[in-house]
């Protein structure tokens, strides 16, 4: 029963209107290269809560601090591989403390991408295949409840 009345909790926490706020910022930095490494690092800083009893907390999905760098390398007949490693802060928990008092453990990401770029009439295709999360890590969905995944993408782009 006691199940049943979180998951009701649950539910009408994410359904019923609640009074928000988000705000945050972004930094990037960028090396563009016609040849040799290219990449960027970015960090944000987001935030995102709720009014809960008079007061503002952090909402149950935040995640304050994202941190991304991005390292891509042109080979010879208009391949690119590149990787990307991702950190995510931890997702808010609630503790004897208080209402999402706590934040869970960080989750860090590898992702990996090859593309091939081709000229057809006036056209210019890219041709690419994605992983994400190579590393098989895992990724906390709910407190004590982690899931792990890979996420094959392949994919055409056109630009004329």
């Amino acid at each position: 029963m006691l199940d049943n009345q979180r998951g009701q909790e649950l539910i009408d926490r994410l359904t019923q209107p609640q009074l928000g706020r988000a705000y945050g910022a972004e930094i990037l930095l960028r090396r563009q290269a016609p040849s040799g490494v290219f990449g960027w690092v970015s960090y944000t800083l987001s935030r995102s809560e709720r009014m809960r009893s008079g007061q503002w907390v952090a909402y149950d999905f935040d995640r304050t601090h994202l941190v991304n760098l991005v390292v891509g390398l042109p080979l010879r007949r208009n391949w690119d591989v590149g990787l990307r490693v991702q950190y995510q802060s931890g997702k808010p928990e609630t503790i004897t403390a208080g209402y999402n008092q706590a934040r869970g453990t960080g989750y860090l990401r590898f992702d990996a991408r090859i593309d091939k770029r081709a000229v057809w009439r006036s056209w210019l295709l890219d041709f690419y295949v994605d992983i994400t999360n190579i590393a098989l890590l895992p990724e906390e969905v709910q407190v004590g409840s982690v899931i792990r995944y890979v996420l094959p993408t392949v994919g055409l782009r056109g630009r004329f």
